[in-house]
């Protein structure tokens, strides 16, 4: 199997995505290399790479960009730190192929279903405000024992803390979910209270901004790294390419949440 044959069976997964309009392309390196091995992962960093290389995997399948913009395009001050990762993607023979537009939207092992399943969100939403937001109604409890009880679900996932908005007596009953940017703003936060929703994991946001306005409108926050809430979906599509391609290594490369905590 090339590279190419791999990438058109991930875009016909995705009817809905324009391919003439996506960013779901090669990244780096020759279409037509054969496939020895797949290393699927949240993000092509450095580190991930050279972890994939290390492991004799020459096919990089990433959720987002490679060279930090989301198309991909140039962002001043970078072009050296650009010309050096290229380098050893040209070195190392490594093919990325970029997986975005199709997991966003996928049913099944999509990043929203994914991410609500590993919640332990089921069922119906409360709410499906658009393809990217839901909010699902839960027994309810405190806001303090609802953040301890997603932090345990996190710590999996490289997560070992939660911060959240509120005060920790405040009830929770609906909560708000989606990833990625799109949850971010105080426009689609006010869209979530509007809804229903008293509580919202959010992925993305401007602290100063998004979190004096949930103060002062009594919205509870629960702030959850980018990449953390889409890891679920990128270990489901390994297994799904797992048992695809049974005859071709494939492994889940960590790459969400790279900071830690410090303590006094």
């Amino acid at each position: 199997m090339t590279a190419r044959e791999l990438h058109e069976y991930l875009r016909s997964n995705c009817p809905w995505v324009d391919p003439e309009h996506t960013v779901d392309t090669f990244k780096a390196g020759d279409p037509e290399a054969e496939v020895r091995g797949i290393a699927v992962s949240w993000m092509s960093r450095s580190a991930t790479l050279r972890a994939a290389h290390a492991q004799g995997l020459n096919v990089f399948i990433t959720h987002e960009p490679t060279f930090w913009d989301h198309t991909e395009r140039p962002v001043n001050g970078t072009e050296e730190d650009r010309c050096r990762k290229e380098a050893w993607l040209a070195e190392t023979g490594m093919v990325v192929i970029r997986c975005h537009d199709m997991l966003d939207q996928k049913p099944g092992f999509g990043i929203q279903d994914s991410w609500a399943a590993w919640l332990g969100l089921e069922g119906s939403p409360f709410e499906q405000m658009d393809a990217y937001r839901r909010i699902y109604a839960v027994e309810p409890r405190s806001l303090g024992a609802f953040a301890r009880e997603i932090a345990a679900k996190l710590a999996p996932l490289g997560q070992h803390w939660v911060e959240y908005l509120g005060e920790a007596e405040r009830v929770v009953k609906r909560v708000g979910i989606g990833t990625g940017a799109i949850v971010g703003g105080t426009e689609a936060l006010v869209a979530y209270r509007d809804r229903g929703a008293d509580a919202v994991l959010l992925t993305e946001l401007t602290r100063w901004r998004e979190l004096s306005w949930a103060e002062d409108a009594g919205l509870s926050l629960l702030l959850i790294d980018h990449g953390v809430s889409e890891a679920p979906s990128m270990r489901a599509l390994a297994r799904h390419l797992a048992k695809r391609y049974p005859s071709v290594p494939v492994r889940y490369i960590p790459a969400e949440c790279p900071t830690l905590l410090a303590q006094p």
